[in-house]
């Protein structure tokens, strides 16, 4: 597997190079473990979601917050500094288990969970796609710090999340609406208390999940004509992004 490391300027590219991985004819035998932190809050939707039930528009316009919406599903998400973002793109041909929707769950969030208690955090699977965590003081009670998705194609599939760090949690609540579904484990819990910070620093977070996926080889080499063919034709696209 290879580790490509990279931030694109905006919003739509970001989106647009993971979709462009899933698609790409020259992915590494292996896959890929991209890493980025994107420069700008972005609030981005659910391939499904409805943009009028999940996003503050009129709050995001006002802040010239862009929304987006991705190719996986899932609900939508508020992405920015202080949100480590992770995508992976599996061929099944290295990766047997993301074959199907549940074992690719089950394969990618087993990963990432042995790779982050690693670092001491007790985190688990919470919910269909979520990690949380618990504080010693309050054992019961799970905090969410990564919100996961997929795409699954003929042979590959696309796995990516969050991974909240040094967030500003506040704005999560102001900037997305009360998710129209919620897993048994939020408890009618608001975002704010519902979502929590990783007590992990970035440098050893982002080597955590390096190491537990192997990614040690790093890669230059990104699709750049296809990501800027989606940006043009889908991400700025209010037709894609805006549809109910």
């Amino acid at each position: 597997m290879k580790l490509l490391e990279l931030t694109l300027p905006t919003a739509a590219e970001n989106i647009a190079l993971d979709e462009a991985l899933l698609l790409d004819e020259h992915l590494p035998v292996g896959g890929v473990l991209r890493m980025w932190e994107s420069p700008q809050y972005a609030v981005v939707l659910g391939r499904a979601s409805k943009i009028a039930e999940e996003a503050n528009l009129p709050w995001c316009e006002s802040q010239r917050i862009p929304v987006i919406r991705r190719s996986s599903g899932g609900a939508s998400i508020l992405m920015g500094s202080g949100c480590l973002m992770y995508s992976l793109v599996l061929p099944e041909s290295h990766h047997p288990p993301v074959a199907t929707i549940p074992t690719a769950h089950e394969y990618v969030l087993g990963r990432m969970t042995e790779a982050i208690c690693r670092l001491g955090v007790d985190v688990s699977v919470a919910g269909t796609s979520d990690l949380a965590f618990r504080l010693p003081k309050t054992p019961d009670e799970l905090l969410k710090i990564s919100g996961n998705s997929m795409r699954k194609s003929r042979d590959r599939v696309l796995y990516h999340g969050t991974l909240l760090y040094n967030f500003d949690l506040d704005l999560v609540g102001t900037a997305l609406l009360a998710p129209p579904r919620t897993p048994d484990y939020r408890a009618g819990r608001t975002h704010l208390e519902f979502v929590a910070n990783l007590p992990v620093r970035r440098p050893k977070l982002f080597d955590a999940i390096v190491e537990g996926w192997g990614a040690i080889e790093r890669t230059e080499s990104w699709p750049r004509v296809e990501t800027q063919r989606l940006v043009a034709e889908k991400y700025l696209s209010s037709v894609w992004n805006s549809r109910r």
